[in-house]
């Protein structure tokens, strides 16, 4: 990817950071699957309420593309929604990776570019699937980390996915969900 690219998909991810949060996010080239070979598991489709570490809120919208992408599109709620009415919108797939779920995600940009870098985030479920936290990789952790291959990158992820230290704990985000949706309950 390109400096210009680059930075251009930061400060698209650096824009939601008042809303939900995905600054500072670990980001990647490599992808643990293939996204031609995810699937998708429809219990994370619905809209929720989303909170960040700092107490800011937004509405989350996670939505079925073709049965292996998700859209997901974020809109800052409550006080933060008076400075902007603007959504950012992305495109994910989720991987198992020894029991846990990690999101790929990649924002999509307004004038088409496809960024060749995704944003690599854990996501747990609790509350009979009503609750959804997301942790985000921490940048730091992953300096001290070679990653030069998706087998390296699956190695790390399977190695310290209990540390606490990959995870930013400044960055998490929690969202609850909105109403009675189909797909609550897990199939």
């Amino acid at each position: 990817m390109s400096r210009k690219n680059l930075s251009r998909t930061f400060l698209a991810v650096a824009l939601i950071a008042s809303t939900v949060g995905f600054a500072g996010c670990f980001g990647t080239k490599f992808t643990l699957i293939d996204p031609a070979k995810a699937r998708v598991d429809r219990v994370y489709i619905g809209d929720w309420d989303a909170l960040n570490a700092k107490g800011e809120s937004a509405d989350l919208v996670i939505r079925n593309i073709d049965d292996r992408l998700f859209y997901i599109e974020t809109r800052a709620s409550g006080a933060a929604a008076q400075n902007t009415k603007k959504a950012d919108r992305y495109v994910g797939f989720t991987v198992d990776v020894n029991g846990a779920t990690f999101a790929h995600v990649r924002p999509m940009q307004e004038n088409g570019d496809i960024p060749d870098t995704w944003l690599l985030m854990r996501l747990d479920l609790s509350d009979n699937n009503r609750k959804l936290k997301i942790r985000q990789l921490n940048e730091e952790f992953f300096k001290s980390k070679p990653v030069e291959t998706a087998d390296q990158l699956r190695q790390v992820l399977t190695k310290n996915m209990n540390e606490e230290t990959m995870y930013d704990k400044d960055e998490q985000i929690t969202a609850t969900r909105v109403g009675d949706t189909p797909n609550a309950v897990a199939q």
